[in-house]
């Protein structure tokens, strides 16, 4: 017998899953009511030509009790009806001495107790015979005991909120629509998929349920990828069915390189390669729209390789007013919100204010239920207090920071300057020195512990790396947006600058600051008065880089800083000539452990007049002494041709063509399938625009080689994947007033008497 838990279906699912589960038991055609919480009619059809038959679908949590309570009431609207027949639905388990009851309730209604009344074995059981339904209601088969053990019992790495709980939960609260058709049907024919959207619109929830969706098909094992892709690679076995899922995999709350490991861009697109030649393995990332945009930003293999070819962006368009409905309510139901806030919520259709306001958002309905904010108003001020969260979402958070003690509130924003990570011990140094810089409040060992106390679990969260340093985190996304937006607010002319002052750390900087013409969105804009505070820490910033350990992935370098803070204040360095020439260390440029992008950049960027040493000497250095990759030598020209220096002079000296004709030569031979080749001609031209004296004729009958070989022995890229899920179809909603009414005054049924 399949055992479900029908109460993870929402009133109407249930009612839509008793109708087709009894059309193909009753083998008949069963009519569908929008108003039946009212009329005392759910579902009706007829036999015998003339007789009716009557439907009623009670999906409770309470118990007997409360369900026979309910029956007491309906009994007179049966009767107005006088059906021929009466059938009750219910999720609720019923004994033989319950049955009887109930047809005594409803006598002479309901016939047989066994056909009559459906209760949660009866279901079950008439589900075993008709299999076909559990797999219409795709949240029903996913949230069977069966599957959910199925999932559990997978080979987890690295996911520590990987519980049965956590992934019924989700299952429970989630609203399928076509943002999850869409994003399967991506990892389908890509075998990865990039799940983007604005903040809290429900990316992570849709890719749990893509990854336990194909646990539940087979996939054997799941890797949830913790900030770096080495550890993905290291795992990675072509015989095995995997799922790797990457949540921000460019950042929680903004771009940042400097918390990407060396060469992440190379790591990222040949890791998606490998993916999508793979036939067992599935590769799974969220991000931010606006997060993605600033990456290209930076990263130029991101463009050229094209990876958003798999983006499935969502859309709050995607969200029609029936899944909003149903979004709000499931959150509502898990909630017991008290009856007199259901009341205030159903008069007048209220409901309808949420659903249909521009920034709905299932981020800010979770976040008011976990806060429970009925606790502290009055009824009538429920709908109007959830509006005003929807105008204004980081709202949210405002009274509970109001409500911290001094020392607290700017231990949080000193946080918030490292952005979405800092080391506990450098947080709590950076907060040393804001102390001793602001005079705001006074540093104690003791009011710091208690501090920590009062932020962890609400609004940080502090976690263990492998190495069991002290790791700390925003408890929520939305924390951070908020930290961002109180500092680089136009009222609050305070903290910003004693920020500022107090920056200790090169992240403190750059993570969230830029000037106005900096690149980077959701930033903290820094004017031209508050240019001479940067000119005070840069010198400490400095300092701490040569002397600080590491951070996160990366080894704290100059280069890497610095790379960033050109991008970030333009104006700052046009505005301080020959400034950073004088503090910067050259030496770096010769370390072939710094992304190469970085030192590209800034010896572009770089007043050479300033400094003693040129940049073809630089150049010439690189050259000769650094096993650069093909992307790395396009970077090493460009930046020649930019600097306006002879670049025969420097292919004279240096061996750049053969060594990239070698590694072309190289890729040519490593090339799978026929799509390859068209990718590495494209590349052989960039690079004879690039290189004169390129012997690209040569390579080019190497491709055709190449591609006559692979037609030959017909090794093309073929992946063949059979989209299961397809055999499970969205449940059809009825998508009008009265079935949304239908869906919240059914709240009642959950909530405390």
């Amino acid at each position: 017998m399949v055992d479900c838990d029908f109460n993870i279906l929402s009133p109407s699912e249930f009612e839509c899953f008793t109708r087709d589960l009894l059309q193909a038991s009753e083998k008949i055609q069963i009519e569908s009511f929008a108003d039946g919480r009212d009329g005392g009619i759910d579902l009706r059809f007829s036999f015998d030509s003339t007789k009716k038959c009557i439907i009623q679908c009670k999906r409770y949590k309470q118990d007997w009790n409360k369900l026979k309570s309910t029956l007491k009431k309906e009994v007179s609207k049966v009767k107005t009806h006088n059906p021929d027949r009466y059938i009750l639905a219910t999720t609720v388990d019923l004994t033989a001495a319950n049955k009887d009851e109930i047809q005594s309730i409803f006598s002479p209604y309901i016939k047989d107790t066994t056909t009559d009344i459906l209760d949660k074995a009866r279901l079950k059981n008439l589900l075993g015979q008709h299999p076909e339904i559990l797999k219409k209601y795709y949240k029903l088969w996913l949230g069977s005991t069966f599957v959910l053990e199925t999932i559990v019992h997978k080979n987890v790495i690295n996911w520590s909120d990987f519980e049965l709980d956590e992934i019924k939960s989700d299952i429970s609260k989630y609203v399928f629509n076509n943002s999850f058709n869409q994003a399967q049907k991506m990892l389908s024919e890509h075998r990865y998929v990039i799940i983007s959207g604005i903040p809290g619109i429900g990316k992570t929830t849709l890719a749990r349920m893509l990854v336990y969706n194909n646990l539940a098909l087979g996939y054997e094992d799941l890797v949830y990828v913790v900030d770096d892709l080495d550890n993905a690679s290291k795992v990675y076995d072509k015989n095995k069915k995997q799922v790797f899922f990457f949540d921000d995999f460019l950042g929680s709350n903004f771009f940042d390189i400097h918390q990407q490991s060396t060469n992440f861009e190379n790591k990222l697109i040949v890791f998606i390669k490998k993916i999508k030649k793979s036939q067992n393995s599935l590769f799974i990332m969220t991000t931010r729209e606006y997060i993605l945009s600033d990456a290209k930003n930076y990263y130029e293999k991101i463009g050229i390789n094209n990876i958003e070819i798999a983006k499935c962006t969502i859309e709050l368009s995607h969200y029609t007013e029936s899944v909003r409905a149903q979004i709000l309510y499931n959150h509502l139901a898990e909630a017991n919100l008290p009856i007199e806030f259901i009341d205030t919520l159903i008069q007048d259709n209220n409901y309808m204010k949420l659903i249909e306001h521009r920034n709905f958002s299932p981020r800010i309905i979770e976040t008011i239920i976990n806060k429970q904010i009925w606790q502290n108003i009055a009824p009538n001020k429920f709908v109007e207090k959830v509006l005003s969260f929807f105008a204004n979402p980081l709202s949210i958070w405002e009274n509970a920071f109001q409500n911290l003690n001094t020392f607290s509130r700017y231990a949080l924003l000193v946080f918030a300057t490292f952005g979405n990570t800092s080391f506990y011990e450098e947080w709590q140094e950076a907060y040393i020195n804001f102390c001793k810089k602001t005079n705001v409040v006074g540093y104690e060992d003791l009011l710091w512990n208690k501090t920590v106390n009062i932020l962890q679990d609400c609004f940080i969260k502090i976690e263990r790396d492998e190495s069991c340093t002290r790791i700390i985190r925003p408890y929520n996304p939305s924390i951070m947006d908020f930290c961002i937006s109180y500092i680089g607010n136009k009222d609050n002319i305070q903290s910003l600058p004693l920020l500022l002052k107090s920056v200790l750390y090169p992240e403190q900087l750059v993570n969230i600051f830029r000037s106005d013409d900096g690149i980077g969105q959701r930033k903290i804009t820094i004017n031209e008065k508050l240019f001479s505070i940067i000119d005070d820490i840069l010198p400490q910033i400095c300092n701490t880089l040569k002397t600080g350990k590491t951070i996160q992935i990366i080894q704290r370098k100059e280069t890497p800083f610095f790379f960033k803070f050109f991008n970030l204040f333009p104006s700052y360095y046009n505005s301080r000539e020959g400034f950073i020439e004088k503090i910067y260390d050259f030496n770096e440029l010769y370390d072939n452990d710094i992304y190469s992008m970085f030192r590209f950049e800034l010896i572009r960027r770089i007043n050479w007049k300033y400094v003693s040493i040129q940049p073809k000497d630089v150049l010439f250095k690189i050259a000769i002494n650094e096993n650069l990759d093909l992307y790395e030598w396009k970077d090493f020209v460009n930046t020649i041709t930019e600097l306006k220096l002879d670049l025969n002079e420097l292919l004279e000296k240096t061996p750049v063509i053969p060594i990239v004709e070698g590694l072309l030569v190289t890729d040519i031979d490593n090339i799978k399938d026929l799509e390859g080749c068209k990718e590495m001609e494209n590349q052989i031209f960039n690079f004879d625009n690039l290189l004169p004296n390129l012997n690209s004729i040569y390579l080019l009958d190497y491709i055709s080689e190449k591609e006559k070989q692979l037609r030959s022995t017909n090794i093309e890229d073929d992946s063949d994947y059979t989209d299961d899920f397809e055999h499970y179809h969205s449940i059809s909603r009825k998508n009008n007033e009265s079935h949304i009414h239908e869906i919240f005054t059914s709240l009642y049924e959950n909530a405390e008497e």
